[in-house]
């Protein structure tokens, strides 16, 4: 978990499409499935524009451990449904 919060961390100078094959990389590598990935990135996305993130950021001021802490929050929601997948 200490390194998924790393890999969000680099995603406030990504792109879109980059930002989140990073934050499904850490993600993933950090022992979690791929549809327990998805489904926290996703729901990131419903509250932050992971398309613009460091903008999104910085216009409402909003600071890096929010967005870890909300990303822990998603990902926890997700691995907690029925049918989740901890490897």
């Amino acid at each position: 978990m200490v390194a998924l919060l790393g890999v969000v961390v680099a995603l406030a100078g990504c792109s879109s499409s980059q930002g989140e094959r990073i934050l499904m990389k850490g993600c993933k590598e950090g022992g979690v499935s791929d549809k327990d990935c998805q489904c926290a990135t996703q729901e990131v996305g419903k509250r932050y524009d992971l398309k613009n993130l460091q903008e999104f950021m910085n216009d409402r001021a909003i600071p890096m451990q929010t967005l870890q802490m909300d990303f822990v929050k998603a990902l926890a929601m997700c691995t907690a449904r029925p049918g989740s997948e901890v490897r």
